[in-house]
């Protein structure tokens, strides 16, 4: 897997995205849909996590391969104490996001990425604000008091920066 595979480069850490299955387990796809990357079609949302196992990863040629969609907490547990990871698209699932990371262990080594201002962020996840490594999306969208709110309450590990600010074509 391209879990496996950057563990045995020596990576250490891997960003990947989550999306929710109709039964509220958080998989590993940066689409909505599996109709790009797998041997199915629809939306992740409209399949359970047992019925999304049915389904095979595709190769980049587009070949079917052997691998399944990996639940979130099949990855976390597989990389548990190996290397880092940087969950995105996971401002919604929060709350599920840290579920999984205590369930294994790794909220040391999980770094979460997001769009949301330190207020909604505080607001939304009273229970989990203070105990994730979160860090905000910094992009042309934002203003300097959206930055000054993050130093100020939690100092971040860093910023995640938005293609807009390093893309080639941004004039």
């Amino acid at each position: 897997s391209g879990i496996q595979n950057s563990i045995d480069m020596g990576v250490d850490i891997v960003e990947m995205d989550v999306q929710l299955s109709k039964d509220g387990f958080l998989v590993i796809m940066h689409d909505n849909s599996i109709n790009r990357t797998t041997n199915g079609s629809g939306l992740i949302s409209d399949y359970t996590l047992a019925e999304l196992k049915q389904f095979k990863l595709l190769m980049p040629n587009g070949a079917v391969s052997n691998e399944f969609i990996p639940s979130l907490k099949e990855v976390l547990e597989h990389s548990k104490g190996k290397m880092h990871l940087f969950i995105d698209k996971g401002d919604d699932y929060l709350d599920l996001v840290y579920a999984d990371m205590l369930a294994t262990d790794t909220v040391g080594q999980t770094i979460m990425g997001g769009t949301m201002t330190f207020s909604t962020y505080k607001f939304k996840y009273p229970d989990v604000w203070d105990k994730i490594n979160y860090i905000p999306r910094a992009g042309t969208g934002q203003s300097l008091d959206y930055i000054i709110d993050f130093e100020d309450e939690i100092n971040p590990l860093g910023y995640f920066p938005s293609c807009d600010l390093i893309s080639s074509n941004n004039d």
